[in-house]
């Protein structure tokens, strides 16, 4: 299982949580001098700006942006500064706070009558409810942004909605319509001889094959867009695509390539000082010496990991990173240190309700006491994650599809099709095949040790 995995961040291709269009860079010395009249536009670039590299700060930023916004009566301003604060609270994991400030932004928007203001937001609330897996209600927003788009005659926003709405559909298993609309950002951006948006759009059609388990496919159009971003000067979006193909190389176990682009993709990834984009390289890079049982080399990468999420305080990989350092104990049999670390990984998947990883720390609880001859407490986790597993509905899907130049939370566990052609998690088999499984380590770990045992007494003897 590679639930150790996390690519963690928005999609960088198929959505846009900036406020403006101006390409302007602004730093805090530009503050200065600025007028207080000036002062909320800089603000929110700044808060734009740091969103990647200090939540804390892009908070700050887009709070004092507020402040000024409000002062002069600037409602386009005080609306991106609310969306602004809405998108921290989407990194961090608050989803509900995220919604709400997105809501409040649509309302200062419409006070300026600003329609491009009002679509960015109605794009973001479409991206809360792909996250929910309510495509239907994410569609139904994407649409509400697509209409407002084509009355700007925005032809680059409605090309970004359509890799949107063709990422919903391949998270619904459909991948014509997915590739569908792919192609159709693809068509629109090549009329506007918009080099970055066919890039992205190329990015969107790999993944679709990627999805498909279609590798070379997806190989093919990677390679494309990579061919591009070296056109475009793009370092951000040539990093993701890096990372993607060492993927693609970790997922056909060819360890070498994959470790050779996924350090291309750090390196360019550092010099830019994205930490999410760094953590998702770690952990890739982590699960690729964990399978080669380089335990200590892999843990080196896991606690860089962690540290970069305390950073940013990504709540879901600060849990993932934990229980990634806890697998590996295990490995190494330090099975009671391993439990400390699952403990704080559970106690912060709890809290944020991260499911999969809450599941995932119940799993190897139950290996890690039953290791230690502590029974009492590997059933007793047995019978939490067999409580926790059976609460899970058939519709929820564990594999999140790969998005476009995305960095997303991968798992990959028990799956079947349903006639549909949705891949789903099947609760019923997964909880038979895994408990089956756990009892069959709990029985090799008690041979193993009592082999050992016997060996040391007839070493004694």
């Amino acid at each position: 299982m590679k639930y150790c995995i996390l690519l963690c961040g928005l999609l960088f291709w198929g959505i846009f949580l900036s406020a403006g269009t101006s390409e302007r860079e602004y730093s805090e010395k530009d503050l200065k001098k600025a007028s207080n009249i000036n002062k909320a536009l800089i603000y929110n670039k700044l808060s734009e700006k740091y969103r990647g590299i200090d939540r804390e700060k892009s908070l700050d930023f887009a709070q004092k942006a507020l402040q000024y916004a409000s002062r002069f009566g600037q409602y386009s301003q005080k609306g991106t500064a609310y969306k602004n604060i809405g998108v921290v609270y989407y990194f961090t994991g608050n989803i509900p706070l995220a919604e709400k400030y997105y809501e409040i932004a649509v309302e200062a928007f419409q006070k300026e009558d600003d329609l491009q203001g009002i679509a960015n937001c109605y794009n973001n609330i479409g991206l809360l409810y792909q996250d929910r897996a309510s495509y239907d209600t994410s569609l139904f927003y994407f649409e509400k942004a697509l209409v407002l788009f084509q009355k700007n005659n925005d032809k680059q926003s409605i090309s970004k909605i359509y890799l949107n709405k063709g990422l919903v559909f391949n998270s619904k298993g459909d991948y014509s319509r997915a590739l569908q609309f792919f192609r159709q950002a693809y068509a629109l951006s090549v009329t506007l001889n918009d080099l970055s948006s066919m890039m992205n759009s190329l990015i969107n059609i790999g993944t679709v094959y990627e999805t498909q388990e279609k590798l070379d496919e997806a190989l093919t159009y990677y390679h494309k867009a990579l061919h591009i971003s070296n056109a475009t000067g793009d370092k951000h979006t040539k990093s993701t695509i890096f990372s993607n193909i060492g993927f693609i190389y970790y997922s056909k176990d060819d360890y070498p390539h994959a470790i050779e682009n996924l350090y291309a993709a750090l390196v360019i990834k550092q010099e830019l000082v994205d930490k999410s984009g760094m953590i998702t390289c770690l952990n890739i890079l982590g699960n690729i010496y964990t399978g080669n049982k380089k335990y200590d080399k892999a843990n080196e990468l896991f606690f860089q990991s962690l540290k970069l999420s305390e950073d940013i305080g990504e709540k879901r990989s600060i849990a993932i990173a934990l229980t990634c350092i806890g697998s590996n104990l295990i490995k190494m049999e330090y099975y009671a240190k391993a439990n400390e670390y699952f403990h704080q990984s559970l106690e912060i998947a709890i809290s944020i309700g991260a499911k999969p990883e809450i599941r995932n720390n119940y799993e190897l609880m139950v290996i890690s006491y039953a290791a230690m001859k502590d029974f009492n407490s590997s059933e007793k986790y047995i019978q939490l994650y067999k409580a926790y597993t059976d609460s899970l509905t058939v519709n929820e899907n564990v594999l999140v599809s790969q998005k476009s130049g995305t960095e997303e939370a991968y798992s990959e566990n028990s799956k079947y099709r349903n006639n549909k052609g949705y891949w789903f998690f099947n609760p019923k088999i997964y909880i038979g095949a895994t408990i089956i499984l756990l009892i069959f380590t709990i029985v090799f770990l008690l041979l193993r040790k009592r082999i050992k045992e016997n060996k040391k007494q007839v070493n004694q003897n």
